[in-house]
């Protein structure tokens, strides 16, 4: 069975615990909790058992915290500004934020993710306008001003 292994896993390599620092050929270079480093061929090293995705999903949960909604129900979300603005919002409502500030269209999220539960149609859609925000395309500012025109 083929691994994929990425920059910053931890990996076991001669019954140590190593992070990989870089790929390169083949061949990883590691880094031990002491900052020593090593040169391992990819089929010498493992997976850590630890480091399994749900234990990366636990891990990833801790970086959120939980918010009451205006309605009282408790939701969660990572607690920056963008999540902020889009918090309460309905997932058709998040859809066509993204219409509106990826310029595809009335209605293209809420088709393209039509077949989703609610959650994940928000959610996708809330991760395209983080993209959009983080390439630099839209600024927290102009996303305001267009939630606030669309509620008009």
């Amino acid at each position: 069975m083929k691994m994929d292994y990425r920059v910053n896993q931890e990996v076991k390599f001669k019954d140590q615990q190593y992070t990989i620092i870089e790929i390169k050929r083949g061949w990883l270079t590691l880094l031990d909790q002491d900052g020593s480093r090593a040169k391992a061929r990819i089929k010498d090293v493992s997976l850590l058992r630890e480091r399994c995705l749900k234990n990366q999903m636990a891990e990833a949960k801790t970086r959120y915290q939980r918010v009451k909604l205006s309605s009282g129900e408790i939701t969660m979300d990572c607690g920056d500004e963008l999540a902020s603005l889009l918090r309460g919002l309905e997932p058709q409502e998040v859809c066509n934020l993204a219409d509106e500030v990826l310029k595809t269209g009335e209605g293209y999220h809420m088709q393209r993710y039509g077949h989703l539960n609610p959650g994940q149609q928000r959610m996708n859609a809330g991760n395209r306008i983080r993209a959009s925000v983080k390439k630099g395309n839209v600024d927290m500012a102009q996303l305001k001003e267009i939630r606030i025109q669309s509620h008009a």
